[in-house]
């Protein structure tokens, strides 16, 4: 049995919406870009994908103004849960708590959220784009 990881790089991914929902900002990515990684034979083999996502933060509060999207990712970070996960999101993704999304766009604008939950979800079918670097390889632990 192989093991996969699947994870959303927030550079290289897009900004397409962002909007509030009664008190819930809801983020579109589209297309975001993803790095899947198998494990076979003790080796790592990685993959570049496109594939849409939508993000959703409970009782989000932004920070600053809006930007007007559509715009790409140039970096980017989730905090919650006394985690920080940085640039790169493993999915699905699901924290309850306080949490904060800091998207840095390519625009010069710099999205900052806070919120008590965040959940990121896949949508729609995934496209090959590229074989990834081994360098780029998840750490193994032992």
């Amino acid at each position: 049995m192989s093991q996969i990881q699947t994870s959303i790089e927030l550079h290289d991914s897009n900004l397409s919406d962002c909007k509030f929902y009664e008190g819930m900002l809801v983020i579109e990515l589209r297309p975001a870009y993803i790095h899947k990684w198998e494990m076979l034979n003790g080796k790592w083999i990685g993959t570049g994908w496109v594939q849409d996502a939508k993000m959703r933060i409970d009782n989000a509060s932004v920070s600053g103004k809006m930007p007007t999207v559509p715009v790409e990712i140039s970096d980017g970070m989730i905090s919650s849960g006394g985690s920080i996960f940085t640039n790169l999101i493993s999915v699905p993704f699901n924290m309850n708590g306080p949490c904060r999304l800091k998207l840095q766009l390519v625009s010069g604008d710099v999205l900052e959220v806070s919120g008590r939950a965040i959940n990121i979800e896949m949508q729609g079918e995934a496209t090959f784009v590229e074989n990834l670097p081994e360098e780029w390889s998840p750490k193994t632990t032992e």
